[in-house]
């Protein structure tokens, strides 16, 4: 397969996977809001369900005494029997103290009204006078007529509750609070004898003891409620029956999560057939399945006695500890979508690296190449030369001293082009095993300039290049190997020779400079060639790269002199840094940091030795 199909291949295998990403990223959404919906719903059914569980246990706190006593209650029985089932009744109730009291107002034909207390205590029947918290309840028992349409008396019993034969009509009074059997209270016939039984409510009981616990059982851990739960009255008289939250109060029954009415909807106040006056006037669920969960009424219990018609029945109001039910459902799809998109990242990044690797192995498989190449060409041309060299001096051909010394010199020149590119080959293997060792010692600056200048008389020369040398006077010593660094800007002034064009100058300068507030010595070999593209400075010091210019123009190189120049640099703990302007030239600086100050010579003497072809 060619180099361009693999391109191709692997830029439609990209852009597959971008496709992918984005289409699994769009059905993460998706499938996020699906969750988010059946969580919500699912919380709110669990909600909903532990709301009817706990309105269901309250309604069977209240109904106890009231069906107790409902098996007593006729014209012909005694007072003295309501007591009776009523004590009964205590014995065997959860909470007999939510009961605090126990009233019968008989009207018997002929005689004045009386109000009767049940003491348990004492197992008597007293006469007692109305409360004064009961006394509008006295007043509307007082003259029927004034009793709110909505109130028909009757009541829903549940399948498992024991029923008497006799009906049951107890009324709620929420302000009391109390049960009320009005049954007989508005009998048409003045001859019968009419008992309306009022069993008064404890409502501290019903604060501190009744409603914490269905609280705590339907609504909370061991730990403790997993939710603010109220029971609010009337906002007219900013009742507030129990609180789980001291700050839960009236403003909070707009802003719950979720929000019950305890005794059910209202009645339509509209009169009833005497057929439908039976125990069970309505399914219980109906006035459950028209609401939803967040704000809805329980089946039908008692009905309530109201003063006004603006008052508003007792109601369950229920909110999480932390926030709302829509933050929670929020917080956890937002969890869910951060942990889901940074999966899809992870894989993005992860296909990115891998196209990256890939087109960095492409690259170092090309520059390979090229430097397989460029190695190649490097050895042929001094090897043919050799072996041509060689040919003549067997076959002959060479006569004179002249002559062999011509040739002499011929073979010892290209046998020199070999050795160094040998050489760039094996250092730039050893940097690739593993660091190269080098004797680091304090080093002048002229001893470094004097060992470049020998390595390189024999190039310039052949090259017929002049090297001006500017070397500040009393330059600090460094600390450095000297025939590592004087490699390092061996191949810098080779670099210089290659790439000069028409020009035969080369700049060799030493000076004292600071860098960071820190002395340094910079060492810099100067040309006026081709220069450098600015797109291109930053990658000339990468192994086996050679500009596209400079391969066009036919100029030999392996790639490896500025990389190897670089990586003595900084073993030395300095740096190699260019500045170049296409056309004009280029300028390579050795950054070395000096190791002890050394008095500068007054007047700052420079040396200047020029050097050129003889």
């Amino acid at each position: 397969m060619k180099l361009g199909s693999r391109d191709r291949v692997l830029s439609v295998a990209v852009i597959l996977s971008a496709i992918v990403l984005i289409i699994l990223g769009g059905l993460q959404v998706r499938w996020s809001h699906q969750v988010s919906d059946a969580a919500r719903a699912r919380i709110g059914t669990t909600l909903k369900a532990s709301m009817l569980d706990w309105h269901l246990d309250l309604l069977r706190e209240f109904s106890g005494p009231a069906i107790a006593i409902s098996t007593a209650i006729d014209e012909n029985e005694p007072v003295a029997h309501y007591l009776e089932e009523y004590q009964e009744w205590t014995w065997g109730a959860a909470h007999p103290d939510l009961v605090a009291d126990v009233f019968v107002w008989q009207r018997a034909p002929g005689a004045n009204p009386q109000l009767l207390r049940l003491n348990v205590t004492t197992g008597q029947v007293e006469r007692a006078t109305w409360p004064a918290k009961m006394e509008r309840l006295h007043q509307l028992l007082d003259n029927p007529a004034q009793l709110p349409a909505v109130s028909q008396p009757r009541v829903a019993i549940p399948r498992d509750m024991p029923r008497a034969n006799a009906p049951n009509e107890w009324l709620f009074d929420p302000h009391v609070p109390a049960l009320v059997h009005a049954g007989g209270c508005g009998s048409p016939n003045p001859k019968a004898l009419s008992n309306c039984v009022m069993i008064v409510l404890d409502a501290r009981v019903l604060e501190q003891t009744v409603l914490p616990e269905l609280a705590r059982r339907y609504f909370g851990t061991p730990e403790g409620l997993d939710y603010q739960v109220a029971v609010l009255g009337s906002a007219s008289d900013q009742a507030v029956v129990y609180s789980s939250d001291p700050d839960f109060d009236q403003k909070d029954f707009s802003e719950a999560d979720a929000r019950m009415d305890v005794f059910g909807p209202r009645r339509n106040g509209t009169a009833r057939k005497e057929s439908e006056t039976n125990l069970h006037p309505e399914p219980l669920m109906t006035a459950v399945q028209k609401g939803s969960w967040r704000d809805f009424a329980a089946p039908v219990w008692f009905d309530v006695i109201r003063y006004s018609p603006a008052e508003r029945d007792w109601y369950l109001i229920i909110k999480p500890h932390r926030g709302s039910l829509e933050d929670i459902v929020s917080i956890g799809r937002q969890r869910d979508l951060s942990i889901s998109f940074g999966v899809l990242l992870l894989l993005a990044v992860s296909m990115l690296m891998i196209i990256i690797t890939s087109h960095r192995a492409q690259n170092l498989a090309r520059l390979q190449m090229n430097f397989i190449s460029a190695v190649s060409h490097e050895l042929r041309t001094p090897l043919a030369v050799m072996c041509s060299a060689a040919d003549n001096l067997a076959d002959g051909v060479v006569h004179g001293k002249q002559q062999l010394s011509q040739y002499r010199s011929i073979i010892a020149s290209q046998a020199r082009q070999l050795t160094d590119l040998m050489e760039q080959v094996l250092a730039f293997a050893a940097t690739g095993q593993r660091r190269p060792h080098y004797d680091l010692r304090p080093l002048e600056v002229s001893d470094i300039v004097v060992a470049t200048v020998e390595k390189t008389t024999g190039v310039i020369q052949d090259a017929g290049f002049h090297l001006e040398q500017d070397i500040e006077a009393g330059l600090p010593r460094v600390m450095g190997d000297l025939f590592a660094i004087s490699q390092c800007l061996q191949n810098l002034v080779v670099n210089a020779i290659k790439y000069s064009g028409t020009s035969r100058w080369i700049g060799l300068r030493a000076k004292l400079a600071q860098d960071g507030g820190k002395d340094e010595v910079q060492i810099s070999v100067a040309d006026h060639g081709i220069g450098i593209k600015a797109s291109e400075l930053d990658r000339i010091f990468q192994p086996f790269f050679r500009s596209p210019s400079v391969v066009g123009a036919q100029i030999h190189g392996t790639g490896l002199g500025l990389s190897l120049a670089m990586n003595i640099a900084e073993a030395m703990n300095g740096r190699l840094t260019v500045s170049s302007t296409p056309g004009e030239g280029s300028v390579f600086t050795l950054h070395l940091p000096v190791i002890a100050a050394t008095a500068r010579q007054n007047g700052s003497a420079s040396l200047v030795s020029p050097l050129s072809r003889s």
